[in-house]
This record gives C-alpha cells, sequence and structure tokens, in this order.
C-alpha cells in the first residue's frame, strides 16, 4: 500500500519527524502542526470533507512540506486531489494531480484520471501526454477511458505547438497505440504525416501513413496536393475501393472475434453501407433485430445492448431508405429516437428521424420529432436548425427560415458543410462557393473541403435525398470552384458510399 494520507499515522509521523530534524519549526510549532495532522487525519476518518479541505491544504503550504520523502508528498498530493476533485474545488484539485503525476509514484489511474479531468474541466492540452503515457506504460488501460474522452484527447493534440504535437503524436505511433478493438486512430495517423512531411521526413511518413486504413481518410490524402510525394511512394495503398473491401473484411474479423458487442455489428453494417451493399446491409442488421426479438434478456446476448441497439436500429433504417422502403425506415428510426441514453434523448436519433421526415416531405412530424430537446452541443444545434430550415422551407414559413438561416450563417464554423448545404438548397450559389473556397484554402479545414468536392454515386431510394446531392454536384462543377480545387489537390470519382 502506499504511503499517504491512506496510512495516516505513519504520514502523520513522517511530517512531524520531518519538521523536526530539519529544524523548520519551534517545539510549539511542531506542536501545532502535529495537532493540524491529527486534525486531519480525523476529518479523512470521519469523511468531514470540509474540514478534511482545509486539513490537507494545511499539509500542503507547510513550509516543511518539500522536506517530505517523494512517497509522502506524493499520498498527501494524491489525497488532496481526491479530496477536492470529489468534494471541493475540483480546478484546486486538477491542479494537485498535475503535481502528482510529476513524480515518479505516480500509477495508472493517476494518468486515467488526470486524461479524464483534463476533457471534463477544459484543459486539452494536459491530454495527449497523459494518453502518451499509458500508451508507453500500460497500454491495456486505454480501453477503459471512454471513446469520446481518448477523441478528445487525440484532438487536443492540435492544441500543442506543431513540434510538441509532432512528438507527441510520434510518441503513440511509437507505442503502437490504438483504439478500442485494435481499430486505429486514422485522423491522427494522417496529421502526424503532414507534420512529417512539413520536417522533410518523407519515409517516416510513408510508414507512418500504411497505418491509416479509414477510405474516408485516404480520399483526402490523395486529393491532397501536400501528400503527393508520400502517396506516389506508394500508390497501391490508395485504392479506394480495395481499402473499402479489406476494412469491411477487418470489421467482420473483430465482430467475429468479440460476439457479445453490438457496436462491433453496427461497424460492420456501416461497412456494407460503404460497399452500396444494402442487402447485405439489412441482412446483417434483420439477423441481430431477429435474435434479440427471440429473447427476453437481450444483455445477456450483448453486454452493451442499451448503449448500441439504437444505432443498430438507426443502421437498418438506413438500409431501407436505400432499398426504397421509407416506411418501414420511419418506423426503425422512430424506434431508435425513443431508446434513451442515461436517461436523456438520443439526440443523433431524433434529429436524423426529422432529417428523414424532410426527405419524406413530412415537414411538420419533423418539426414535432425534435421537439424540446434540451441542451446540445454547438454541432448539434446546428444540425437542429438545419432541419428547421428545411421544414420551413417546405412550409413556406419565410420568417422561421429567416431566423434559422440567421444562427447558421452565425454559427457557420460549428459545421460549414451544414452552411453550405443551406445555401444551396435556398438557391445562393454564389454564397456557397465562396465559403467552399475559402475552406480549400485554409490549411486546416483543407481535408473536410477536399473529401466534399469528390464525385460519389447519387444516394439511391427516397428521391429527396437525392436532390441534395444533384444540386452539390452543380456547385462543385462551377469553374471557380473547380480552379481552386486544382490549386491544391484534385477531385476525382468513387464508387462507393461515405460515412464519417
Amino acid at each position: 500500500m502506499r504511503r499517504g494520507l491512506c496510512a495516516a499515522l505513519p504520514l502523520g509521523l513522517a511530517f512531524a519527524l520531518t519538521l523536526a530534524l530539519q529544524g523548520c519549526v519551534t517545539p510549539a510549532g511542531l506542536q501545532a502542526e502535529q495537532r493540524r495532522i491529527d486534525d486531519a487525519n480525523k476529518a479523512l476518518g470521519e469523511k468531514d470533507w470540509p474540514r478534511a479541505r482545509v486539513a490537507v491544504k494545511a499539509y500542503l503550504s507547510a513550509r516543511a512540506f518539500n522536506h517530505l520523502s517523494e512517497n509522502d508528498q506524493f499520498g498527501v498530493l494524491r489525497m488532496g486531489a481526491s479530496v477536492e476533485l470529489k468534494h471541493g474545488d475540483k480546478e484546486v484539485g486538477y491542479g494537485y494531480l498535475l503535481r502528482a503525476v510529476q513524480k515518479a509514484q505516480a500509477g495508472k489511474q493517476e494518468w486515467l484520471e488526470l486524461i479524464g479531468y483534463s476533457a471534463l474541466l477544459n484543459h486539452p492540452a494536459d491530454a495527449p501526454r497523459g494518453l502518451v503515457v499509458l500508451a508507453q506504460r500500460w497500454p491495456d488501460q486505454i480501453d477503459l477511458l471512454h471513446e469520446r474522452v481518448v477523441g478528445s484527447a487525440l484532438r487536443s493534440l492540435h492544441d500543442l505547438p506543431p513540434e510538441q504535437q509532432l512528438q507527441a503524436s510520434w510518441n503513440l505511433y511509437a507505442a503502437n497505440f490504438t483504439l478500442k478493438w485494435g481499430f486505429q486512430p486514422d485522423e491522427t495517423w494522417r496529421d502526424l504525416c503532414l507534420l512529417l512531411l512539413q520536417n522533410n521526413r518523407l519515409s517516416d511518413a510513408v510508414e507512418v501513413s500504411r497505418r491509416v486504413t479509414s477510405p474516408e481518410v485516404l480520399i483526402g490524402m490523395r486529393a491532397d496536393r501536400r501528400f503527393d510525394a508520400m502517396v506516389a511512394a506508394d500508390p497501391g495503398h490508395y485504392d479506394i475501393e480495395t481499402a473499402a473491401k479489406l476494412d469491411e473484411k477487418q470489421a467482420q474479423e473483430i465482430s467475429d472475434a468479440h460476439p457479445q458487442i453490438l457496436e462491433l455489428k453496427v461497424h460492420v453494417a456501416y461497412t456494407l453501407l460503404r460497399l452500396r451493399d444494402y442487402g447485405a446491409m439489412l441482412a446483417a442488421t434483420d439477423e441481430v433485430v431477429s435474435e434479440i426479438a427471440s429473447t427476453n434478456f437481450p444483455q445477456r446476448l450483448y453486454s452493451d445492448f442499451s448503449d448500441q441497439y439504437r444505432r443498430l436500429l438507426e443502421a437498418r433504417s438506413t438500409a431501407l431508405q436505400r432499398l426504397a422502403r421509407p416506411e418501414e425506415a420511419v418506423k426503425d428510426q422512430l424506434a431508435a429516437s425513443r431508446m434513451t441514453e442515461e436517461g436523456l434523448k438520443n439526440v443523433s436519433q431524433v434529429i436524423d428521424l426529422a432529417e428523414l421526415y424532410c426527405q419524406l416531405n413530412r415537414p411538420r412530424e419533423a418539426l414535432t420529432a425534435i421537439g424540446d430537446l434540451g441542451a446540445l452541443s454547438d454541432y448539434g444545434r446546428m444540425q437542429l436548425e438545419g432541419v428547421r430550415l428545411r421544414a420551413a422551407r417546405q412550409l413556406n414559413d419565410e420568417a422561421q427560415a429567416a431566423r434559422s438561416m440567421k444562427f447558421i450563417a452565425q454559427h457557420r464554423a460549428d459545421s460549414p458543410l451544414t452552411y453550405e448545404h443551406a445555401l444551396v438548397r435556398g438557391g445562393q450559389m454564389d454564397a456557397a462557393a465562396q465559403s467552399l473556397i475559402a475552406r480549400l484554402l485554409d490549411p486546416k479545414q483543407r481535408q473536410d473541403a477536399l473529401r466534399s468536392v469528390q464525385d460519389f454515386p447519387l444516394v439511391p431510394g427516397i428521391d429527396a435525398e437525392q436532390d441534395i446531392t444533384v444540386q452539390w454536384k452543380a456547385l462543385i462543377a462551377r469553374a471557380d470552384v473547380q480552379a481552386d480545387v486544382r490549386k491544391v489537390g484534385r477531385a476525382e470519382s468513387y464508387r462507393i458510399e461515405t460515412f464519417d
């Protein structure tokens, strides 16, 4: 057991002896320090958190703290972090935790907490460092972090100066970092490749690029002139249809190895969507739906049933949409939208239901579906206003359309593509072209912009769903858009359906 406030008496004695030996205080002062120590131990034992917070702060502010052994310093900091994070001022506790992980005694639990609290308290620059330490020392612990926390930590790499981002990303690569179930963090490796190329490390970039498996990410790299030397060094890796087939095969193999994980079956379904094998996608989801319907205890079949079944129903709804079976698609999407996640509405499924109603020219049902969704992320709010705008236009409600368009324009940075789609649907092609060109010329937005100008097949099924694709193709065919595409990359045709 670690020494520290969890082992109160030894720490108290160590603190007192240190004070005496170092001659930091008078005998009377030593008695006062000992009373403070005793009070802290008692408060902690009684779970009197307000008093414990005061006492722990006294530990940390004492003149003799720096004379404690490293073990005892770590123990005080660790307990101070725990008390403040759980029962007091989280920012103060986070500061203690930051100091604790600097000690050699810090273990996997401290680093896991650092990553989690860095996301919660909006300290993004600390998360990548924690992820690197876990990947290097305890890679099996990464799966204990929620995927949103890991995703946030990876995105936080961009908050670091370029040289630090390069080093942290390279350390993750060298540690063979992967996401849950062994999937690759494709966008992280793509960004690392770009940093390596900018530092004249072509061979390293080619090596890293071989870990990129997502067809969507590969399309972006193939389209971007900044990656040309790397793509030319290994052109076979950028055969997109081959990559899509390999991705489906890998997803199926991982799912077969973990038959009780519903999330993996959902992922397989979407890899079939990408291949435009809608019949196989429907069959795969039908099999799971039938299996679940045959039991009263679906949680015994799938450990993540309560979290993932709504996503499976949404995948089935998508397959039904592609097969021109809209009423069945609505039924599944409606069922998915009604499932709660930790007592909260499933915002994504609700918004997608409303979008489906708009595709079927049923705007009133779309507006009823979105109703009161409560607090949303910035991106979620953009999607919500996108649905409101589309429904308002179908209802000829010019006032609501103007309000929604104003909101979307003001918050375009939260989802530029939503803004551009709104412009295109409203016939404002010049404004849409101006926005798209600005993204193409911005190095930070270029990847997303280039992916959006590639040529993909029309999505089959619901006619209204094809409208935006036809209008978008007209936008990217404009001479001014094409000229700027050629400045920074290229647009090509693919026979897959992309998804993110």
